[in-house]
C-alpha cells in the first residue's frame, strides 16, 4: 500500500506530536516513524523528517529567543506581590516609566500578541484539549492533543481551522 505525500505529513506530525521533545530529533523518531509508516517510500520519509528538524530547530531557536527575553525582564517582578501575573508587573512598572516594561507592554498589545493568545485560550478549550490553571496551561490526562503547550496553537489550527480562523478573526476585530 502507497501512500500520499498529505499522509505522510499527517502521520509524521501525529508522531512528532505524540514524542518528548527531547527525543522527538532521536531514534525514538526513527523508530516511532518506521513502526506507524512501514510501507512509505524512505526518500519520501527523509524529506518529511527534513522539515521537521527544520521545523523544530525554529521552534527551539523561538524558544531561546523567548527565555532570553524573560530573563531581561525579571526585574519587572522586583518589589511585586509573589503572585502577580507578568501582564500585571509589566503594566505596572510601564506606568512608572521603566523602558524595558514599555516594549513589553506594546507587545503584549500587539495584534499579534493578542491573536496568538486568542487561539491558545480556544484551543485548550478545544477537545480533547488542556486546561488551564491560573497562568499555566496544562494537558488533560489521556488527551489526543499535543504533549506541549509549544505546538498547541499549531495543532489547534490543523484541527479546527473554522474555529481557528474564527477565532482569528475576532481577535483583529476587537483590536480594530
Amino acid at each position: 500500500m502507497t501512500r500520499s505525500i498529505r499522509e505522510l505529513v499527517k502521520l509524521v506530525r501525529q508522531v512528532v506530536d505524540g514524542l518528548p521533545v527531547n527525543n522527538a530529533c532521536g531514534p525514538s523518531l526513527s523508530a516511532a516513524l518506521s513502526g506507524a509508516i512501514p510501507d512509505a517510500p524512505p526518500d519520501d520519509l527523509r524529506r518529511e523528517l527534513a522539515e521537521v528538524a527544520i521545523k523544530m530547530k525554529a521552534e527551539a531557536e523561538e524558544n531561546a529567543s523567548r527565555q532570553a527575553q524573560m530573563e531581561s525582564a525579571d526585574h519587572l517582578f522586583d518589589g511585586m506581590p509573589d503572585d502577580m501575573s507578568f501582564e500585571e508587573a509589566v503594566r505596572i512598572k510601564a506606568e512608572a516609566g521603566d523602558l524595558t516594561a514599555t516594549a513589553w507592554l506594546r507587545a503584549l498589545n500587539s495584534p499579534d500578541h493578542v491573536g496568538r493568545m486568542a487561539l491558545l485560550d480556544a484551543a485548550v478549550e478545544a477537545p480533547p484539549g488542556w486546561r488551564r490553571e491560573g497562568l499555566r496551561y496544562v494537558r488533560r490526562e489521556g488527551s489526543d492533543g499535543p504533549v506541549y503547550d509549544v505546538s498547541l496553537v499549531d495543532w489547534f489550527k490543523r484541527t479546527y481551522p473554522r474555529e481557528a480562523a474564527e477565532v482569528e478573526r475576532a481577535a483583529a476585530a476587537a483590536q480594530a
